[in-house]
């Protein structure tokens, strides 16, 4: 497993144990989520980056997580997958290290783990309406940027 996947891993634990628990404290739930994990400090930087941005974003995640799902609210799907959808909507809005189709399958690979199938299939669905959004949204700027050079 790839250092990047288990630091998502321990931030999927983290967001869920604080959806969970009705707790704040994100940097002692990501310490005690990433334990065994082998995350050496690069991982774990990545790995704070992901799950403080997430709770300081939560609002508006989840109003993009609401705006994409069909019939449903982030208050009805389980906390594994709010979860999951929390940190890859951060690392897709906010973060520009890692390519939106990684990023989705990722996540994709994490629904599968601790989800059901039927969640995976959510996820990916939620998932890829986001990355539809921001290819839309960059190809809006690009327009932008090469009208305004004319």
């Amino acid at each position: 497993m790839s250092s990047r996947r288990k630091s998502r891993e321990a931030v999927v634990k983290t967001l869920y144990q604080a959806d969970l628990a009705k707790k704040d404290n994100i940097s002692e739930l990501l310490k005690e989520a990433s334990e065994g994990a082998s995350l050496d400090e690069n991982s774990l930087l990545f790995a704070e980056r992901l799950a403080t941005g997430a709770v300081e974003n939560l609002e508006n995640i989840d109003s993009i997580i609401s705006r994409l799902l069909t019939n449903w609210t982030p208050e009805r799907l389980g906390y594994m997958e709010r979860a999951i959808l929390r940190m890859a909507i951060y690392e897709m809005k906010y973060e520009s290290g890692t390519p939106g189709k990684v990023v989705l399958d990722e996540a994709i690979e994490l629904a599968k783990r601790y989800c059901d199938i039927g969640s995976a299939k959510l996820i990916n669905g939620v998932l890829d309406k986001v990355l539809g959004e921001n290819d839309q949204q960059n190809r809006n700027d690009s327009t932008r940027l090469v009208v305004s050079l004319l």
